[in-house]
């Protein structure tokens, strides 16, 4: 919708008009005459007004409601500060006072307009450094999800997780203040190397052949996650051109450790970012396979009691 033209026109009209009356009707005794100061501070208000009226309408073409609330609110404490300051620079003759009384002023500009002028500063930031990009899927102030928009105050996620407990979208679009990037850190899962690792573990009961469980469950990954390692060596070396990377392993392992519970079995495997939750879940249902088809039972921090004998011996 295009804006509306007719305040601004009818703004602008009113200025002229009075800038034509006001001198002419105080020249014919019609109004008594007004000092200069006052005639000039009718002028600044008018003129304030003026560039609201023109402003506004563009800012009401902003289809979303926060950015365009927030635009309103920075135009309205811009506008009225300059008409302060211009005001006090009417009536205020001492050059001293006019320059405190105008570090007041821009102090309670700066206040005022402490978020929007961080944000803008983020977005700046954003543009040199480029900590993320739209489509980066990012993790800030315990906010996850893929960006999929962004401005000068307001960052658009499709968020993740919450209630899903995967990485799975809660249909969510969540609008975060720019700000946030420079006083919280920003998790970028998928830019340049878009790969992260993940782990599954597993208890074994004691007396259980973990050399061969481990083994066989590192060869399941294997199979699972092979087409894979490749392509996230190649990505890996790339980013190893721009950062200070070591060589690492891109294989699946098994690391084994113990308490006084069980024998963890603990395998890490390498999943590409927007893959996790469909990987995990088939590595899972065959690694549960394997269990179930070898009969190796995992262990658990419950107790199963079984009473049959105790009944029995109790009934006879």
């Amino acid at each position: 919708m295009a804006p509306s033209y007719a305040k601004p026109i009818a703004a602008i009209a009113a200025v002229i008009l009075a800038m034509v009356l006001l001198p002419t009707l105080q020249n014919y005794g019609i109004i008594p005459t007004l000092t200069e100061e006052l005639v000039n501070s009718i002028y600044i208000m008018l003129i304030g007004i003026v560039i609201y009226s023109i402003i506004s309408p563009l800012i009401s073409r902003v289809q979303d409601e926060k950015p365009r609330f927030l635009l309103r609110k920075v135009l309205l404490a811009i506008i009225g500060s300059l008409v302060i300051i211009g005001l006090l620079a009417v009536w205020i003759k001492e050059a001293a006072f006019l320059s405190l009384s105008l570090g007041f002023a821009a102090a309670g500009l700066t206040i005022s307009l402490q978020q929007p002028i961080a944000s803008f500063v983020g977005w700046i930031i954003l543009a040199l450094e480029k900590p993320f990009a739209v489509g980066d899927r990012i993790s800030i102030n315990e906010v996850e999800g893929d960006v999929i928009d962004y401005g000068p105050f307001f960052i658009k996620i499709m968020e993740i997780r919450q209630w899903t407990d995967a990485d799975l979208y809660t249909g969510r679009i969540l609008m975060v203040p720019m700000n946030w990037i420079l006083s919280n850190t920003v998790y970028n899962y998928s830019k340049d190397f878009p790969y992260i690792w993940d782990r599954i573990w597993i208890g074994l009961l004691y007396g259980v052949n973990f050399s061969k469980v481990r083994s066989d469950i590192e060869e399941i990954a294997r199979q699972q996650v092979s087409g894979l390692v490749n392509e996230a060596r190649k990505d890996y070396e790339s980013a190893r051109e721009k950062y200070y990377l070591l060589e690492t392993s891109m294989e699946p392992k098994v690391f084994t450790s113990f308490d006084s519970n069980w024998i963890q079995i603990d395998l890490r495997y390498l999943v590409p970012i927007r893959e996790r939750a469909k990987i995990r879940s088939d590595l899972s249902s065959q690694i549960l396979q394997y269990l179930t088809e070898n009969k190796i039972t995992v262990a658990s921090s419950s107790m199963n009691v079984n009473l049959t004998r105790m009944l029995k011996e109790h009934y006879d």
